[in-house]
């Protein structure tokens, strides 16, 4: 996906709400849309959440019991404001009304990540992943955090072979994955250092890469506290 493909999405999604205003599958999509420009650097940051949360909220009035737009309202929650305990209620929402969906899954299981539950979050994002095989998103949130749980077996010790079979998370691991497993020994540093770096903006975004560096929670709890998080 590209800056350009994305913008095109932007564009049809428009048209199908021009053409039915209450179509609220097409405001949750919008939403995403914008999430991801935003997270992206290709819009800017404040806009492009503002954005974001609003289409969700249009699809909501719509559809008050869409998943999809709680969904999307939890990772305006989550990844703007980080306001942990409004994304999960949003999110344990949508797991309410669509158990089987595997978004919903996945979304649920990156919170409990994000909040240190980590069985939780290898148990959803595996169910995402059963859900949906061939999504190359459930695949890389999963292995992303074997990465981070220490998982992956032989990373970082000169093993250049990728056996599927040695990945007892069960997601196809992605070079994003590996390259955070070869950073162990950085990572709280990185972590340290990224969130300084975003709380000189206007609102700071926190990449998810930047909140995966530690390997435990309590491990970034200094500088969440610092920065005037609980």
């Amino acid at each position: 996906m590209t800056e350009a493909d994305l913008a095109r999405g932007v564009d049809y999604f428009r048209q199908a709400i021009a053409l039915d205003p209450e179509f609220a599958l097409a405001w949750t999509g919008l939403s995403r849309a914008y999430w991801t420009q935003a997270g992206y650097g290709w819009k800017p940051f404040a806009e492009g959440f503002e954005l974001a949360r609003g289409a969700a909220k249009r699809a909501l009035a719509i559809a008050p019991d869409l998943a999809e737009g709680h969904v999307c309202l939890g990772l305006v929650l989550q990844g703007h404001d980080w306001n942990w305990k409004a994304a999960e209620a949003e999110f344990r929402l949508a797991l309410a009304l669509a158990p089987g969906n595997a978004d919903v899954l996945r979304a649920f299981g990156s919170e409990a990540g994000i909040l240190g539950r980590e069985d939780e979050a290898l148990e959803y994002l595996r169910r995402s992943v059963a859900l949906d095989p061939l999504s190359s998103t459930g695949h890389r949130f999963l292995g992303l955090r074997c990465a981070i749980y220490g998982s992956r077996r032989g990373v970082g010790q000169g093993h250049g072979a990728v056996d599927r079979r040695s990945w007892p998370c069960g997601g196809l691991p992605d070079r994003g994955s590996f390259r955070l497993a070869w950073r162990q020994g950085a990572r709280i540093r990185m972590a340290g250092a990224g969130l300084r770096t975003t709380r000189s903006r206007s609102r700071p975004y926190v990449d998810r890469s930047v909140l995966f560096t530690a390997t435990r929670r309590s491990a970034l709890a200094p500088f969440l506290k610092k920065m005037g998080f609980d």
